[in-house]
């Protein structure tokens, strides 16, 4: 550093310049935020398209928020239930998959991402793939029967009828709000 940056004269500049950083990380996640919002609201409007680049400029300006990366996934993922070829529908598959992956590696306790990630790799044929990212989101979330269901479904659709029913008896015995077998505490940590 130069001579004078730390002296009298110049210590003034140390202030001056963690404003100068901290306002340019500021506007920087505005400006994503910002082209995140409008690509939710480009993609309700079902103009994916211009979504897909919103959301993927929301990524360019702030790449750690995995949010948007789950965004563009779910976008993805609507994309290849109405393609109408294989092609398209494989690759927008890939392109979901991949975006959840990133979500799922900034943000591993998100048992959802890894659930998204299982039904697509289901869609794609990668039983193992699924099979490991189900099993992910149960250890997670081991109480979430939607997980439970799907897990079930999904080892019933391949015939893995032994593990089906271990995942169906696991869902029965989970205590719902409502139901008697459920006492007040376990329906409060629900």
């Amino acid at each position: 550093p130069p001579s004078g940056f730390f002296n009298k004269k110049g210590i003034w500049l140390i202030p001056w310049a963690l404003v100068l950083v901290s306002n340019f990380v500021t506007v920087r996640q505005l400006a994503a935020d910002f082209h995140f919002n409008q690509g939710r609201k480009l993609q309700e409007n079902f103009s994916w398209g211009e979504a897909e680049k919103a959301y993927e400029k929301a990524i360019h300006l702030s790449p750690f928020f995995d949010l948007y990366h789950e965004a563009l996934g779910l976008l993805y993922e609507r994309k290849a239930a109405i393609a109408f070829s294989r092609k398209q529908r494989g690759t927008f598959v890939d392109k979901a998959i991949q975006s959840y992956q990133e979500a799922s590696r900034l943000q591993p306790y998100r048992a959802r991402l890894h659930h998204d990630q299982a039904a697509l790799y289901e869609m794609k044929g990668d039983l193992l793939h699924a099979q490991s990212e189900f099993l992910k989101a149960i250890a997670l979330e081991p109480t979430n029967g939607l997980f439970l269901y799907d897990y079930g479904d999904f080892a019933l659709k391949h015939s893995w009828v032994k593990e089906a029913i271990e995942v169906f008896e696991r869902l029965n015995n989970l205590p719902f709000p409502g139901d008697a077998r459920a006492g007040p505490s376990e329906i409060l940590t629900r």
